[in-house]
């Protein structure tokens, strides 16, 4: 899915859902997004 493919009305909350998952990550559930724990390590770092 892309920017566009995402009605207008609809963003908000796909970013809102976006970041609720991402600041949920954690050691045990990264894999369920087929992150690698190399890949993990850098974002957790940086975020």
């Amino acid at each position: 899915m892309v920017a566009w493919q995402i009605s207008q009305n609809d963003r908000p909350k796909f970013i809102e859902v976006v970041e609720t998952e991402l600041m949920n990550l954690h050691e045990g559930n990264f894999a369920r997004y087929w992150i690698s724990p190399a890949q993990f390590k850098v974002w957790k770092a940086a975020w």
